[in-house]
């Protein structure tokens, strides 16, 4: 644990090591002062591998394109993290990056994939799309999509929680003409970065 330009930095996956180890950076900052913690979250180690790689298609050719509309592929994911973070921290920000690799064997089209998060006794799709993120696929070819958003007061509020759900959707629109779409989409990471203080006594 090392303090760099007023931070403790860390990285920590499951809820037990995350809770130790931010007990410990934030009992080791002084009671005054500006020093925050920065707890690295691995969202997507909560997830189980089935929920993470999705196979679509054949979506036929159809003239200006077929639309699936939008389709479940992880209905409800759990996602524990600190018993009792909120307790002794205040949560400042909260960026959270997610990565998608997405390939094409045959057909060119658009995916629209979107995230929900969500408190654990509400359905996360009744609740807004906290990430949304479209992909161009183009057949024979391979491509990675990384997107990020930073001061969500929802998702703060969330992360500031014990646990939460996690729903992702899919909307594909297959091509005009030629080969039917198919192919894979892969979350390759799903990363929260969490600023957090001590709180006041």
């Amino acid at each position: 644990m090392r303090l760099m330009n007023g931070y403790v930095k860390m990285r920590a996956a499951r809820p037990a090591s995350m809770l130790i180890a931010a007990v410990v950076a934030l009992m080791a900052l002084p009671a005054c002062g500006q020093r925050n913690v920065v707890l690295n979250v691995d969202v997507l180690s909560y997830m189980d591998a089935t929920e993470t790689e999705f196979n679509f298609g054949p979506v036929p050719a159809l003239p200006g394109g077929f639309t699936t509309g939008e389709q479940s592929v992880v209905p409800e994911a759990d996602i524990n993290l600190v018993g009792n973070f909120a307790d002794i921290a205040d949560i400042h920000t909260v960026n959270l990056r997610i990565a998608i690799a997405s390939e094409s064997y045959s057909g060119d089209g658009a995916d629209t994939l979107r995230f929900y998060l969500s408190e654990p006794g509400t359905d996360p799709r009744t609740t807004p799309v906290v990430m949304t993120v479209p992909l161009t696929l183009t057949a024979s070819v391979a491509d990675t999509t990384v997107t990020e958003i930073t001061g969500d007061e929802r998702v703060l509020g969330l992360f500031s929680s014990q646990a939460m759900k996690l729903a992702i959707t899919t909307s594909l629109r297959g091509p005009s003409n030629g080969d039917a779409l198919s192919g894979r989409v892969t979350i390759t990471g799903i990363d929260a970065t969490v600023i957090a203080g001590r709180k006041a006594l």
